[in-house]
């Protein structure tokens, strides 16, 4: 139990006695129980874990001795708090009531320490749990109090991403934390995010301009990885808010016309021809909504139904986007899956017969009597 609050119980088991004698004999080095709390103050302490949490800490911080030590206490305080953000709000809500107390002085003053230290910290582990990045997204989209906060800490985990793998890889796990999540607030607020209208990922910045090239990018993970965002944010908007495409769109112009990337798309296009003709190609076979999705898909029907062999697969596969198209058919993730999921649920209800697969060597909405698919969501 931590320096500072009564000790109940004993660190090791053992027998209770009263016998002095043999209490020095068998425990010399461990001093006498205190006993049950002496009062009320120090049972609600004890008895409400919020409190508790936050006793631990402004105890651990008045006892540091030196610079270091304090230092050390506030990092591992903040990184706790990364990793659940519900900690945060729990330990600034429990000052309130610590302050106040004698026995826990510097409560305000250590919840000082700490807030300074907020708008600075970084992820230790990367990247992040997508729980932790709910719990952020979450507070960001419903907390009055600490929505300013929440924006620091996911502003700064995007501007610390030094290349387009990285921030791939933290725009995926947001993805998956944000849009897949039951609560509305936090799913819109994840799209405003992803689609560049936030502080948290500006529009024309640093982050933003490497999240637009690894759209781009020859790695394929990285590709697939961006692939997945844009087709799930391009629907999921349309679904929550359809005014918030022509929002999202403006955004993305502003940062395709920043001179960065430009100037890596210049490099792209020379280094790799092939790579970037086959996405230029991929785009334009892109559906743009539901409703055109149905019909593409409707259209195959019937073309099967008449019992001709649909062209449509081996000329794309004959174009120069066959190099995207490869590289999509050879794997999907979890962002992928359940976004075809959606769309598939949603298709059937409007009476389009389509199931969607996700096998080893066959994955995504396809229509019922056919085993290839070339519809793909923009």
């Amino acid at each position: 139990m931590a320096e500072g609050r009564p000790r109940v119980f004993s660190d090791i088991p053992r027998w209770a006695t009263d016998d002095v004698e043999e209490q020095e004999k068998f425990f010399p080095d461990e001093p006498a129980l205190e006993g049950p709390p002496k009062s009320a103050e120090e049972s609600l302490f004890l008895s409400i874990p919020e409190l508790s949490y936050a006793a631990d800490i402004v105890v651990a911080l008045n006892a540091a001795e030196g610079a270091a030590e304090k230092a050390a206490v506030i990092h591992r305080t903040v990184q706790d708090f990364l990793e659940d953000p519900r900690r945060l709000s729990d330990f600034f809500d429990a000052v309130k009531t610590l302050q106040d107390s004698k026995k826990y002085h510097g409560a305000k003053r250590a919840a000082g320490d700490i807030k300074k230290a907020l708008p600075d910290a970084l992820f230790e582990t990367f990247p992040p749990s997508t729980a932790a990045l709910e719990r952020w997204i979450t507070l960001y989209a419903e907390s009055d109090v600490y929505q300013g906060t929440a924006e620091k800490i996911l502003h700064k985990a995007m501007d610390a991403c030094g290349n387009v793998e990285a921030m791939a890889t933290l725009c995926y796990e947001l993805a998956l934390a944000g849009l897949r999540s039951s609560n509305d607030k936090v799913v819109k607020k994840t799209l405003q995010i992803l689609g560049q209208l936030t502080p948290a990922l500006p529009a024309a910045s640093k982050a933003a301009v490497l999240f637009e090239l690894a759209k781009l990018s020859p790695h394929e993970s990285t590709f697939l990885k961006l692939r997945e965002i844009d087709a799930a944010v391009a629907d999921v908007s349309a679904r929550k808010d359809p005014s918030m495409r022509g929002r999202i769109d403006a955004a993305v112009g502003r940062t395709q016309r920043h001179p960065d990337y430009r100037t890596e798309v210049q490099k792209l296009t020379t280094t790799n021809p092939t790579w970037v003709a086959g996405i230029r190609a991929f785009q334009k076979m892109l559906v743009r909504g539901p409703a055109e999705m149905a019909t593409k898909i409707q259209a195959m029907h019937d073309t099967l139904s008449a019992g001709e062999a649909s062209a449509e697969v081996a000329a794309a596969m004959d174009s120069p986007a066959a190099p995207v198209l490869e590289a999509l058919a050879r794997r999907s993730g979890p962002l992928k899956r359940w976004h075809d999921d959606l769309l598939a649920e949603s298709l059937q209800t409007e009476g389009v017969q389509v199931v969607s697969l996700h096998l080893p060597n066959l994955h995504g909405i396809i229509p019922a009597e056919r085993r290839t698919c070339c519809c793909y969501y923009y």
